[in-house]
């Protein structure tokens, strides 16, 4: 029940900000480009879901977390939807090999996905 809200509270502010007079120029500036989906795994059984997610909203507004069982039956990993290519970057930067609980966390994304993110900081480069 509590993650719904969450999510509605984080895509509030994305709806308002569209509406401004600035339009698709202002959007460039704030690094908008393809969303992004990024594997979480290595998940401590003694962090929550709320906690994880939680985590993964302080590197950018997260569109999306699921979590899935792995061959075990017990929920391991992850993956999380970014609205945006800056906050995936984050979050490989400052999450990966976080050590949450008794285990550090594996944050990676697959090859298109890195592609795509190489692609958006080489667009980025050449606008500054």
């Amino acid at each position: 029940v509590l993650v719904p809200t969450a999510v509605t509270i984080t895509q509030k502010p994305i709806a308002a900000k569209k509406e401004h007079g600035m339009g698709r120029a202002r959007d460039a500036d704030d690094g908008a480009g393809p969303t992004t989906t990024v594997f979480v795994g290595n998940i401590s059984e003694k962090a929550s879901d709320m906690l994880v997610r939680q985590l993964l909203a302080k590197c950018g507004i997260v569109l999306s977390w699921k979590r899935v069982q792995g061959a075990s039956g017990k929920l391991q990993f992850g993956f999380c939807e970014y609205k945006e290519p800056e906050s995936t970057l984050r979050a490989l930067r400052l999450l990966h090999e976080l050590l949450l609980g008794d285990k550090k966390l594996l944050v990676k994304v697959d090859a298109k996905t890195k592609a795509q993110l190489e692609e958006w900081k080489a667009k980025r480069r050449s606008a500054n």
